[in-house]
């Protein structure tokens, strides 16, 4: 056993090629997942702890002094608790006339910013601030900041008694950072003494820090902390857990990086494949040397350390290479692609580092070499069936599968290619899966291109609103009349509209089971066919009832008359399903309600302090500029503003975006698959003709040119094509469905549909064709290079 180990280590280091193919398909697969897993990991870890310093494991909104910090001390498991003056709603105006919805926080709060760049000082008096927007933040950072250095601008909001205000504050200073402040990306921090003028020395919130929160029930302490604050005479707005796994931008995070990992996972199914079909070319090589062995005594054992010690030899060698790469490029990618501000990266790891678990490292080092050896088992089975009286008699293959003698008529060449691939079924089987994995990253791209044109024809053609806008009232307490009230008002006294929905809605994280955000919406005014029209069933009308998304219908095959349960806050609710719809809403998740029963399961009538309306345009009128008269028209209600607007084509603008996304993202992963691929493809043609050499040194010498022998290699590739077609569906179909589902949390989720031209096109034929075609010539070519065909003949 030992000698069959030291033999098998030799023959690793004398295969040049095997080492290089497995290697680089590990290096390939290993380096490009583990450095996006590793940045997805670091950054859902970095906004979990942003958060935490900020807001805590516990947050408190309402209305607070200093004497409630004192009795929130005093609860067991609490290690500290901080005080902050933080108004969520404003809105501020340019000298432009330009209006902005933006957050308003104190400087002491925005000190606490562990990740933040000041370009300029801290608002020190009164009247001063400095304008803030996270990073990728839309809004203040398309403005010419440097212009408004110095320069005033208006401020309006509402205090705590319900009054409007407004101040007018020069701008001192810009920043960026990492995390929204007040649940909005864009900020005006302001001096204690301005913000102290519209809370009246009041808090607004409080950050609870817990000593051990992985050993606590934060529900539970929640629920402690709110009891006591109402009980001292405290007015709670909410309470909010800071918790891993339910942090809705960490989960929103973990969602949107799952485009980039789930594609590029899809390079960890080479890896069983070259030692499979190299290892079994090489067991046909050597069939006699194994019928030798087996008739010396050697049985699996030997066998299988002679075969397997030099690939997992291999395999160890490219994880090692895989996981140094990780290591390498972790950082700079995560700098520059994914967190896109280098100064702001610098700020991150020196908060909070950047780690590369050992965890994930040993999974990755899992994966790859238990896929070595899962295909190392195909050659040893092969092995196994070697006839060990006609290997050593004969000098043909010494299988139990006789190669079969082919009869047709036609070309000669063709008949060998058909010969030769049906005689080699490892050869047939490992070719076809190769190709098969290749031209199934194009299938799957044309499957999700596919969902996302129905959804773009969907809000093209067929659904009726032309404009969206959703509001907030500005009040921090009960404002003058309900936004969806507001709202529905300004829409019946603008001229041009054939009709609107105003509903109102929340967001839950999870609430299906499926690593989503959900939203629970219910109509307040209007008509809900403009929204929500129905695929089929009727609207709800009575407590329990709803009306799914065909997206949650199609994902968990849920129809009409079939009941639902789902997770708000951590409570079960069990509804109806009486009405499907064919909108999908922010990301496709969504319950239509009735407003009672959204009160019941919120708290809170739907509708008071925010709407959304879906307008329906009369024939000839510019969504542009009737979004323009809505805007006008909220902003004279002095107690509303604008937080979202959009037309018809700025969403199907979006979801052109999304499209370009993945097809970026599945096109780069199957340029990286097409080198697996084409490594894989050479190791097999270059194992398979060195155990062919007496055959291919006779052919030459009896004056068989290269371009037979490259039209019989171009059929054998075709052929293998034709086999793989149902394989490129069946993983295309599979990698669509599984991107889709991972990705749901981020754009939502996207049924995969196959149209028949997506099998039979240039990314399924014509590419698998060049690149299987182009890599095996190329190892045959420099095989024959090599050929000795005087010493061979002679042998």
């Amino acid at each position: 056993m030992w000698l069959a180990f030291k033999a098998g280590l030799r023959q690793g280091l004398r295969g040049k090629l095997e080492t290089i193919a497995l290697v680089a398909v590990i290096l390939l697969a290993v380096g490009l997942y583990g450095v996006f897993v590793v940045s997805a990991d670091n950054m859902s870890r970095h906004v979990y702890l942003q958060m935490r310093d900020r807001m805590g494991d516990i947050m408190v909104a309402g209305v607070l002094t200093a004497d409630h910090r004192a009795i929130v001390e005093e609860v067991g498991g609490v290690e500290s608790v901080e005080l902050a003056r933080v108004i969520p709603f404003a809105v501020v105006e340019t000298p432009d006339g330009e209006q902005y919805s933006v957050a308003v926080a104190e400087s002491r709060y925005f000190e606490r910013l562990s990740v933040k760049d000041v370009d300029g000082r801290l608002p020190s008096s009164s009247g001063e601030a400095i304008l803030y927007w996270t990073l990728g933040g839309g809004g203040l950072a398309g403005l010419d900041l440097e212009k408004l250095r110095g320069r005033e601008l208006l401020l309006r909001l509402y205090s705590i008694d319900g009054e409007p205000v407004e101040i007018r504050l020069r701008v001192v200073g810009t920043a960026r950072g990492f995390e929204w402040i007040g649940g909005r990306p864009m900020a005006v921090v302001v001096s204690g003494a301005d913000i102290n003028m519209v809370v009246n020395g009041f808090y607004t919130m409080m950050a609870v820090r817990v000593s051990n929160p992985e050993s606590v029930n934060l529900d539970d302490l929640a629920d402690e902390i709110s009891r006591r604050l109402e009980a001292s005479g405290a007015i709670v707005s909410f309470t909010w857990v800071n918790k891993p796994e339910e942090n809705p931008v960490k989960a929103l995070l973990e969602g949107a990086m799952s485009v980039f990992t789930t594609p590029a996972s899809l390079l960890f199914m080479l890896i069983p494949l070259l030692p499979a079909a190299a290892g079994s070319a090489m067991v046909v090589r050597d069939s006699r040397m194994i019928a030798v062995m087996r008739a010396m005594g050697g049985g699996l054992p030997e066998i299988a350390l002679y075969y397997a010690a030099p690939w997992l030899l291999r395999g160890f060698l490219g994880v090692a290479l895989g996981l140094s790469a990780v290591y390498t490029l972790s950082e700079p990618l995560y700098t520059r692609l994914f967190v896109g501000d280098s100064e702001i990266a610098k700020v991150l790891y020196s908060a909070y580092g950047f780690e590369v678990k050992p965890g994930l490292l040993a999974m990755l080092a899992l994966a790859s070499v238990g896929g070595v050896a899962a295909g190392v088992l195909v050659p040893l089975l092969i092995a196994l069936r070697v006839d060990v009286v006609r290997a050593i008699q004969s000098s043909s293959l010494p299988l139990l599968i006789t190669p079969p003698r082919i009869r047709l008529p036609g070309p000669l060449v063709l008949v060998e290619s058909l010969r030769d691939i049906v005689s080699r079924p490892f050869k047939l089987a490992a070719l076809a899966l190769a190709l098969g994995i290749l031209a199934g990253i194009p299938v799957a791209t044309s499957a999700l291109s596919n969902s996302l044109d129905d959804v773009k024809n969907l809000y093209s053609n067929v659904m009726p609103p032309d404009a969206f806008v959703a509001v907030q009232s500005l009040a921090l307490g009960t404002p003058p009349k309900p936004a969806a009230q507001a709202m529905a008002d300004i829409l019946e006294n603008l001229g041009g509209v054939e009709g609107y929905t105003v509903f109102d809605s929340r967001d839950y994280v999870n609430a299906l089971g499926l690593k989503e955000f959900t939203q629970l919406v219910a109509v307040v005014y209007g008509d809900p066919g403009v929204a929500f029209p129905l695929l089929e069933g009727r609207y709800p009308e009575k407590r329990g009832e709803v009306v799914i998304s065909a997206a949650f219908s199609e994902l968990r095959r849920v129809g009409v008359g079939e009941s639902i349960r789902v997770d708000l806050d951590g409570t079960g609710v069990e509804m109806m399903v009486v009405g499907v719809s064919k909108a999908r809403l922010n990301n496709g998740f969504y319950l239509v309600v009735t407003p009672g029963y959204f009160r019941e399961i919120t708290g809170t009538p739907p509708g008071v302090y925010s709407a959304t309306a879906h307008v329906d345009l009369a024939e000839g009128v510019d969504p542009e500029e009737f979004l323009g008269r809505v805007e006008n028209a909220v902003s004279s209600t002095g107690f509303l503003t604008v937080v979202v607007k959009a037309t018809r084509s700025d969403i199907v603008n979006a979801i052109g975006e999304v499209s370009t996304l993945y097809k970026a993202i599945m096109g780069g992963v199957g340029l990286l698959a097409a080198v697996g691929v084409a490594i894989t493809i050479a190791s097999i043609f270059a194992i398979d003709v060195s155990s062919r050499a007496r055959e291919i040194a006779g052919l030459i010498a009896i004056g068989t040119r290269f371009r037979r022998i490259a039209a019989s290699t171009t059929l054998q590739i075709l052929l293998s094509i034709v086999v793989s077609l149902p394989i490129a569906y069946a993983s295309g179909y599979m990698a669509a469905r599984v991107i889709a589902e991972r990705a749901a949390l981020a754009v939502g989720y996207l049924p995969p549909r196959i149209e028949a031209g997506d099998i039979l096109s240039s990314g399924t034929v014509e590419l698998p064709l060049v690149i299987g075609a182009a890599s095996a010539l190329a190892s045959i070519s420099l095989f024959l290079r090599r050929l000795r065909i005087v010493e061979i003949l002679r042998e």
